[in-house]
């Protein structure tokens, strides 16, 4: 499981930092080997693309020319019958180009559910369907009939629907069967990831011991693994001191209800609450005063503003309240997230393993679809047309090219974490100078405190083994318009902007050193072990 860390080129290395996982992220990072002149990882990275998105014809043959003839026929005889399979459909791909959802998804159910299916259709009404649809959508299409040549990539992807639908025996077993036809190291991932939700953590370790044996630079499995090792995926760890939690709310008076809910079965003997009600004209009020009967006025009050300040200005408002600074810690929580029962231990984890962070976050996920990922570490985007570079204010998107199959279930360090539930050591927060105003009502305020931090010596901490439910639809789940849109689009440029004359280089350099310290220091005590 070794892995000549110091022999990988720096530039292909500094790529790989926010992970391994990712149909498109991958493929960049094979092309980017083979640039190198690093053929066998270039065609290594390009299987583990394929194994991301096994239905993808176009993909499988491209990979076939870096196969060799006489290695794993059983592989070879898939990815040739799904080459020969694809026949791209010039109609759906316009209606995907146009966003008409609607109509797309029409026309995908009644092609095959006809006589017209084709894997081109099934591949887009999967990569589709498990994002906008119900799991079980995408799933009655896999279950259809299909020609035996291609039926172990169809098994394959079958086997990731049913983990993220609970049925993790049968995702499992299917993925055991499979190893004789693909003996990947993505198929011994998931059987891994199954045994480690059954409960045979010593069966998934071993499981995952071999996986990382073929693909030793696999940062994603490499990071999830060190943490099961160490327990850190089971670990609480409750915070020394008092604790603020932070809302501020603008006409949610619904999810604003079952937020608090969620924060009401937890355990909160050491925490204040305090909600800002940037004016809103719905009940918001009433679920007020509701919850404030049941903490007791001692534990949570409520501020009522006559409109809306915006998300900076209520941040800073909330950070200044009478009795905060006198707590140890802050934490701000979106009105429309919901906690399990054990965040504040999963939270004070974080600190334990990294205490020297100016700010810990956690993974968000879709409250309806909770398979998608909205948020997860943030790191630079790679740019992997050109060595070195790294666009502008453009992070990472790792977590928006897959689904939460376990791939983002680590604790590390990074550039930047969701605002939507993030911890701060309260002196810290006070000294940070605030959430900048200029990117009011919303959108990077968040994004940019973490950056300024970073450039202060104070890193991002992505808490992993906390998944917060968000009731608002965000990243590839979204198709928001209007001005809320423009809106981001603007302070997506005035970002930019603030942070010209070498700051992005510099954010760079320090997210880039922080990651690639802790996953060389990880992969090290791995070898250990």
């Amino acid at each position: 499981m070794k892995f000549d860390w110091d022999a990988l080129p720096a530039t292909l290395e500094s790529k790989m930092l926010p992970g391994t996982v990712g149909k498109m992220h991958l493929t960049g990072l094979a092309r980017t080997a083979m640039q190198l002149g690093n053929v066998q990882l270039g065609a290594e990275m390009l299987l583990a693309a394929w194994e991301a998105d096994p239905l993808d014809g176009m993909l499988a043959g491209q990979l076939l020319a870096f196969l060799p003839e006489s290695n794993e026929p059983g592989l070879r005889t898939v990815l040739e019958g799904l080459a020969k399979a694809w026949q791209p459909d010039s109609y759906i791909q316009r209606l995907q180009e146009q966003a008409k959802i609607d109509q797309l998804f029409s026309v995908l159910e009644n092609k095959l559910a006809g006589k017209e299916c084709s894997l081109f259709l099934l591949q887009r009404a999967v990569e589709l369907g498990l994002t906008l649809r119900p799991l079980e959508w995408a799933k009655q299409f896999l279950e259809s009939p299909w020609p035996e040549n291609i039926r172990p990539a169809i098994e394959y992807t079958l086997s990731g629907v049913e983990l993220m639908l609970g049925d993790i025996e049968q995702a499992r077993d299917r993925c055991r069967a499979l190893l004789p036809i693909l003996p990947l190291s993505g198929v011994l991932n998931r059987i891994a990831e199954c045994e480690l939700r059954m409960g045979n953590r010593d069966q998934a370790l071993a499981v995952w011991h071999d996986a990382l044996a073929g693909r030793p630079w696999d940062v994603s499995t490499l990071l999830k693994v060190h943490d099961v090792t160490h327990g850190l995926d089971q670990k609480v760890s409750f915070l020394d001191g008092p604790v603020n939690i932070f809302l501020y709310t603008f006409n949610k008076a619904n999810e604003l209800d079952q937020a608090l809910g969620t924060l009401a079965d937890t355990a909160l003997d050491n925490a204040h609450l305090t909600v800002l009600d940037n004016g809103s004209e719905d009940d918001t009020q009433g679920v007020l005063a509701k919850w404030q009967e049941q903490f007791g006025t001692d534990r949570f009050d409520t501020i009522s503003l006559p409109i809306n300040i915006g998300a900076p200005a209520a941040r800073n408002w909330l950070m200044h309240t009478q009795g905060a600074a006198e707590r140890p810690w802050s934490i701000y929580l979106d009105d429309d997230a919901m906690v399990p029962h054990d965040w504040l231990g999963r939270l004070g984890a974080a600190v334990e393993a990294y205490p020297d962070a100016g700010v810990w976050g956690c993974k968000v996920i879709d409250a309806q679809f909770p398979h998608v990922i909205q948020n997860a570490d943030l790191h630079p985007r790679p740019d992997y047309a050109e060595d070195g570079v790294f666009p502008v204010g453009e992070t990472s998107d790792l977590h928006h090219q897959t689904f939460d199959t376990g791939g983002f279930d680590f604790l590390r360090p990074c550039a930047s974490v969701t605002g939507c539930c993030h911890l701060f050591r309260t002196d810290t927060l006070l000294e940070s100078g605030g959430f900048d105003i200029a990117l009011s009502p919303s959108q990077f305020d968040d994004f940019d405190h973490d950056l300024r931090m970073l450039l202060n010596g104070k890193k991002a901490v992505y808490q992993g083994h906390l998944a917060v439910r968000h009731m608002k639809q965000s990243g590839k789940l979204s198709q928001q318009g209007g001005m809320a849109y423009f809106n981001g689009v603007a302070n997506h440029s005035k970002l930019k902007a603030k942070h010209e004359d070498g700051g992005w280089e510099q954010i760079r350099t320090f997210a880039h050193e922080a990651a690639r310290a802790d996953i060389r220091r990880k992969a090290e005590q791995l070898y250990e072990d």
